[in-house]
């Protein structure tokens, strides 16, 4: 009486009985899911390069390239790039929860390291001091026998502490079960419209004739070439179909099912191979999904595991180098959030601008303030400085006075010259030059269109258009300190210096100073910035 399309009872005997769907480390790869899991698991790691340093008594740490631990994971073999070799650990760990590599050891140190198929490596003891024996039976060779300083092995999950699950075997029934729904629609799609059923007559027949009859019936309605067409029945039969429709199978259901839990197994998150579940998601729950989900729950201890079992296989004890894969790759992708993070890390007490540049393989800079990490003044220990209490009143600007007349066409004193210096890029001072440059652009666009809507007034009254300019620079003193970030006595100097430029020369002064005034106010701003 049940109602689903495959049988609840014995259906995985039949298989292994008959071996029509028998599940291994390759053929569970068929299954379109653990495919797309097993890959996503081997290209992350093998995005990720691995990188050898040295703690020092500082306790900083510095690469150390040289070191033949770093080559011989980023160089294993000769067939072999470094890329290839982690991507073929990861596959091997998705599949078969085991990844062997034999160390090839010249003048006492790892030079190779050579991929040992999972199925044909065994664990046979565990030595007296603790180290384990390995049997390798290559295919036409005899057995060899290789012991833990000559064997790289890294374990996925296991129960024993000795070796890792194979992961093929532990999602055998939810991939067959796939495979099986697969083979269904595959089937059913052969068919055409032929359906199952049984004929229906309203007399007798002899066998003769109910062969005829269902061949008949079958060149009719079977075959993918008849889809669409008519049939025609003789009088008195009729066909009853049993055949379950998708809907009543519920076939979506069931697969969507399936690759939730192969992903479930195989520790993947659904939106980086590309299913959601029943839960749509946006671009930006998917993003937060892959950097949580993908690499913090995912990536980050597959990479940590193999950092680990290589730190204990190819670096002697109680050696002050330590290996660690670079996951910035993955982020690789995106430009703006990782110059972003650069450019504030770099800015604060977190990298130099040196070691920011390296991450991108830019060369370095020779200027020795490129190799000083740079501290916030509020996290410097220096006295705080009173907080700015915005409920306080403001002090009334000092009167304004009227500039003598010959000062009228006094300018903004010039930038005191500097040494001459090697012209670099810096982002962080590029980034402040941007919204100096905006502000005081921002500021002098204000004071234009408040003369132009004054200026038709008082154009006749040279009083009143005075004592407009006056009043209006009186006031917009502690705008400018307070919005370009300078003393007041340089923003008074600024006023004095559009005002007696207003003065001097009426509306038609103003008409340039867009392209002009924003880079003079910006560099008093900026004055005593590092170039």
């Amino acid at each position: 009486m049940d109602d689903r399309w495959y049988s609840s009872e014995g259906w995985l005997d039949s298989i292994t009985q008959y071996g029509s769907l028998a599940v291994s480390a390759e053929t569970v790869m068929r299954c379109s899911t653990v495919l797309a899991a097993v890959r996503f698991r081997g290209d992350a790691l093998s995005m990720c390069p691995p990188c050898t340093y040295i703690k020092q008594s500082d306790g900083q740490r510095v690469e150390d390239p040289t070191h033949y631990s770093q080559r011989v994971l980023r160089n294993p073999n000769a067939w072999q790039t470094g890329n290839r070799w982690r991507h073929l650990v990861g596959v091997h760990m998705a599949t078969w929860g085991n990844a062997y590599s034999r160390i090839i050891t010249r003048r006492q140190f790892a030079e190779e390291l050579h991929p040992l198929y999972p199925g044909l490596v065994r664990i046979i003891e565990q030595r007296s001091d603790g180290t384990l024996l390995y049997e390798y039976r290559p295919k036409g060779k005899p057995a060899e026998y290789l012991g833990s300083e000559h064997m790289l092995h890294i374990r996925d999950i296991g129960t024993d502490g000795f070796r890792g699950l194979p992961m093929y075997q532990l999602i055998r029934n939810v991939v067959s079960i796939a495979l099986l729904a697969e083979r269904h629609e595959e089937t059913f799609l052969k068919k055409g419209t032929r359906v199952s059923g049984l004929i229906m007559t309203s007399g007798t027949m002899n066998t003769e004739q109910r062969k005829d009859l269902r061949e008949s019936i079958n060149s009719d309605f079977g075959g993918a070439s008849q889809t669409g067409t008519l049939g025609i029945l003789p009088p008195g039969v009729d066909v009853k179909p049993l055949t379950l429709g998708a809907r009543v199978e519920q076939r979506a259901e069931l697969t969507d099912q399936n690759i939730g839990s192969i992903l479930r197994f195989m520790g993947v998150p659904g939106v980086v191979v590309g299913w959601q579940g029943d839960k749509a998601s946006t671009y930006a729950s998917a993003e937060a999904f892959f950097e949580k989900g993908g690499i913090k729950h995912c990536v980050l201890p597959i990479v940590m595991n193999v950092e680990s079992e290589a730190e204990k296989s190819l670096l002697p004890a109680n050696d002050q180098h330590f290996i660690r894969f670079n996951l910035d790759a993955l982020l690789r992708a995106s430009w703006k959030d990782r110059i972003d993070g650069l450019v504030k890390a770099a800015g604060g007490p977190i990298l130099t601008v040196n070691e920011g540049r390296q991450i991108e393989d830019y060369p370095r800079l020779d200027d020795p303030r490129f190799d000083t990490v740079h501290v916030p003044s509020n996290m410097s220990g220096a006295e705080k400085p009173e907080a700015h209490d915005p409920s306080a009143a403001r002090p009334a600007p000092a009167p304004y006075e009227d500039p003598e007349p010959d000062d009228a066409r006094r300018q903004l004193p010039a930038p005191a010259a500097a040494e001459p210096t090697i012209t670099v890029y810096n982002p962080a001072l590029t980034l402040a030059r941007r919204y100096a440059h905006d502000n005081a652009a921002r500021l002098v666009r204000y004071e234009v269109a408040t003369i132009k809507a004054k200026a038709p007034k008082l154009a006749k009254e040279p009083r009143d258009w005075r004592a407009f300019v006056l009043e209006t620079y009186g006031k917009h003193v502690a705008h400018v300190a307070e919005t370009m970030r300078i003393t007041e006595s340089e923003a008074k100097a600024y006023c004095d210096a559009q005002a007696a430029e207003l003065l001097a020369g009426g509306v038609a002064a103003a008409e340039a100073w867009e392209k002009t005034v924003p880079q003079r106010l910006a560099a008093v701003a900026l004055r005593g910035v590092a170039a």
